[in-house]
């Protein structure tokens, strides 16, 4: 995990496997991120090769996160095995995350 900060905006890349393991220091790491000074967090999953149930529930985590904060959520989408577990489990929608025929969209505005 690679956290770069740019003003109020922050951008957590994700690499690796995003599961039951990995995913408490991420949400960890996005409390700390989302403050009331953060105006936005971009969550970027374009280099993570797997995402569990576990990994996808801090996803939505921190999308909570941020509506809690008043700071604007991006996400942007992972490898097609990634977008094929957001889409087995029903959340694309919920994450506005585009689907494999709209993968040139860089960020998915949440």
């Amino acid at each position: 995990m690679q956290v770069v900060a740019c003003g109020g905006d922050h951008t957590v890349i994700l690499g690796g496997e995003l599961d039951m393991a990995s995913s408490p220091s991420v949400e960890a790491a996005l409390a700390h991120v989302c403050t009331d000074d953060t105006s936005l967090v971009r969550l970027d999953l374009s280099k993570l090769g797997f995402i569990d149930s576990a990994g996808i529930k801090a996803v939505l985590a921190a999308k909570q996160l941020c509506a809690e904060h008043g700071c604007g959520f991006l996400l942007v989408p992972g490898q097609p095995q990634v977008q094929r577990a957001f889409a087995l489990t029903g959340v694309l929608n919920a994450l506005n995350l585009p689907r494999d025929r709209d993968r040139d969209r860089v960020d998915a505005e949440v």
